[in-house]
């Protein structure tokens, strides 16, 4: 199914996944660490447009972090063809493993260094 799903791998590192179809169309990163357990964290992820993991950043509590490109091959749209979920996948998997969401938010234009900072700081991570 074309569209995205944030989520966080059974290793405790999180991941985005852009795709127009599962093997072929797809933009997949990894932050190269592991979340902390029983921490509140806010993650973030922006990307320019380009569909290219060059322009995309993953954020945890407002800072940058590192990433790790599994998939970089995405030439097309990526316009949803299920419904919005949070926490599965349309085939229900759990995207989360254990994780609890307390807030989520779709923009429709990439947020800014600045942007991403002041969510940070109005959650409480910085």
């Amino acid at each position: 199914n074309a569209g995205w799903a944030l989520g966080i791998n059974a290793t405790g590192t999180w991941r985005l996944i852009m795709q127009n179809t599962a093997t072929t169309n797809v933009l997949e990163v990894h932050s190269t660490a592991a979340l902390s357990t029983g921490v509140s964290k806010l993650l973030i992820s922006t990307i320019d447009g380009s569909g290219a993991a060059s322009g995309l950043v993953l954020y945890e509590d407002g800072a940058p972090v590192g990433m790790t490109t599994v998939t970089n091959n995405l030439i097309s749209a990526i316009t949803n063809t299920v419904s919005a979920r949070i926490g599965t996948n349309s085939a229900g998997t759990n995207l989360l493993n254990a994780s609890v969401l307390a807030f989520v938010a779709v923009f429709d234009t990439a947020l800014t260094v600045t942007e991403v900072r002041r969510f940070a700081f109005l959650a409480g991570a910085l």
